[in-house]
């Protein structure tokens, strides 16, 4: 007969206990502010992002 191994039972692993309130306690979001300032910027001072306009919208041809 062979031996019989004994081996330890599973473990239940417990799931972190953190909450989102702990998660978003201690994040720095300021470049993400600033960059969102950028951009309200961009649509008050050229009533959009340029980067997302066309060239039709950006520039007129002068036909005179």
């Amino acid at each position: 007969m062979a031996p019989a191994t004994v081996t330890a039972p599973a473990t239940h692993k417990q799931p972190s206990r953190k909450g989102k309130k702990a998660w978003r306690k201690n994040v720095d979001i300021s470049a993400v502010q600033t960059g969102l300032e950028e951009v309200r910027d961009e649509i008050v001072k050229h009533g959009g992002v340029v980067a997302e306009k066309d060239a039709d919208q950006l520039f007129a041809t002068d036909l005179t």
